[in-house]
Formats: C-alpha cells, sequence, structure tokens
C-alpha cells in the first residue's frame, strides 16, 4: 500500500489542523477512503519512495527520504541537506521553489497550495452572510479573544471538520486571517480575504504567505491586525485577490499534478512487494 504524509501527529481524527489534513482528505477522495497508508511525524522513519507528501510546510521533515511532494513548502529559507531520491515535482510557491534549487540542485514546479482543492471535496452552501469573520491560528487564539471579546460569534473554525469550517465560512463576506490556510481556503471559494499578523507565534512567519501567494505573481506584506472592523474591511479591500480564472486554472494543475503522484506511488510500492 502507497502511503501519504501530513506533518501532524493524529492520523485520523475528523478534526484538527485542517490545512494539515487535506493531504489526507484529498488521496481518499482520488483513491478512496482507506486505500493509502497515512504517515505523520511519528512515523516518518517508514517513509518511502511511495510516500506523497500534499499540503503543508512539510519539505523539511521530508527533504532528506525519497518521497515525492506535490503542492508542499518550506517553512523558512534555512539551507537544508536534500535525498539525492527527493522528488519535490510541484511545490506551493516561488520562494520554496529557489530555496530548493540553491540547495539541492533540483527544479520543482509551483503549483501553488492544494488547499485550493477543498471546495471539491465540500462546496459551499448559500447563506445569509455577515459582513467579517476571523480565521485565526490556535497559537493566536488566546489573544485574538482578549481583543475581540464582542466579535467570538464570528470565529470560523479551521480546526472544525471540513463540513463545518464551511459551512461556517460560507457565512461572510470577507475574512480576516492570522492562518495560511484561512487565505488559501478563502481564495477556494472566491471570498475576499487579507493575512495578518496577531502575535508572533505563527511558525514560518511571512515566509510561507509570501510563498504562497507568489505562486499568483503576488507580493503581499501582513499587517497588524487592527481593532476596529472598519480598518480591518478596507485592508480587505485593498488587499489583491487572486482571479476566479487564476484559481481555476490552479486547481485543474493540482488535481493533474496529485492524481499523477499517487498513480506512480502505486506503481513503486507494486514493484518493491
Amino acid at each position: 500500500m502507497n502511503s501519504v504524509y501530513a506533518h501532524m501527529t493524529s492520523l485520523d481524527q475528523a478534526t484538527g489542523n485542517l490545512g494539515d489534513r487535506m493531504g489526507f482528505l484529498l488521496a481518499d477522495s482520488i483513491l478512496g477512503a482507506g486505500k493509502d497508508r497515512r504517515l505523520g511525524i511519528r512515523q516518518s522513519a517508514e517513509v518511502s519512495n511511495s510516500t506523497v507528501g500534499i499540503v503543508g510546510s512539510l519539505i523539511a521533515a521530508l527533504c532528506d527520504s525519497p518521497a515525492t511532494v506535490v503542492g508542499g513548502g518550506l517553512i523558512n529559507g534555512n539551507r537544508r541537506t536534500y535525498s539525492s531520491e527527493f522528488k519535490p515535482v510541484g511545490v506551493r510557491g516561488f520562494l520554496t521553489q529557489t530555496v530548493i534549487e540553491r540547495d539541492s540542485g533540483l527544479r520543482s514546479t509551483v503549483i501553488g497550495d492544494p488547499g485550493l482543492l477543498l471546495p471539491r471535496l465540500v462546496p459551499l452552501p448559500l447563506r445569509r452572510r455577515k459582513p467579517l469573520g476571523f480565521i485565526v491560528h490556535h497559537v493566536d487564539r488566546d489573544a485574538w479573544r482578549e481583543k475581540f471579546p464582542e466579535h467570538q460569534d464570528c470565529l470560523i473554525d479551521n480546526y472544525a471538520t471540513e463540513d463545518e469550517f464551511v459551512a461556517q465560512l460560507a457565512g461572510y463576506e470577507a475574512v480576516a486571517s492570522t492562518s495560511l490556510h484561512g487565505c488559501v481556503f478563502s481564495h477556494a471559494y472566491g471570498v475576499p480575504v487579507a493575512p495578518f499578523v496577531l502575535t508572533d507565534q505563527v511558525f514560518g512567519g511571512d515566509f510561507k504567505f509570501r510563498d504562497y501567494y507568489s505562486a499568483y505573481g503576488l507580493d503581499i506584506q501582513r499587517p497588524n491586525l487592527p481593532t476596529d472592523v472598519r480598518a480591518i474591511i478596507r485592508t480587505i479591500e485593498r488587499t489583491a485577490q487572486p482571479t476566479a480564472q487564476v484559481v481555476a486554472e490552479r486547481q485543474s494543475e493540482q488535481l493533474r499534478y496529485i492524481m499523477n503522484a499517487l498513480a506512480n506511488s502505486l506503481r513503486l510500492d507494486r514493484a518493491r512487494r
């Protein structure tokens, strides 16, 4: 059985960081549930040439292995040693592409973040919309609750199930996000979004945000999250959004790369038996 890697410890929960779980969800949608073996941080020693990493900042965990990556990225620009068997066939953005080539000579194709494929799994329901919702990284949650006590009912929970998350996202006209995948998922459904800084606790900082946005040819800055909702909405209105056509092109490319990588991993797994 081929395997899919996600950079997380709990492999079979229906909740948890949706950005990290997306790789498992996409593989299940393509191959069928239970048709691949799930690997995470605790199973890193079991990664093989039939392992595929699909979503998230997981390249640092896989770069010294023979795994294949489609849509993953780096968390920063630090120098790393890469296995000669490592296959970064598709990566999240141009920053990741540049750093990998600098350190290994390997050339990757930029395909963006496959979190854009969430609509393939869960359609966006039609709902009456409020002006502004918040997607908040778990390390920012306490600071957000303290800063926005009157907006506790406007939290879009990216640690809920995928269906619950999408149902909540559908209830807002715009999103302020301190989570990278909050931006990815908002773009996937055409909801205007802007990335913000609330604390300095989000690992990877600006690197992974700039890496992701570079796949659209956009260079963004993350301003500090204002307290005034009107100021937040104005910032979102000024923030460049990828067009629906560009997002659709990325989605099509990502699906093709992921399907090819999973098919190839199945062939390698059978050949090894």
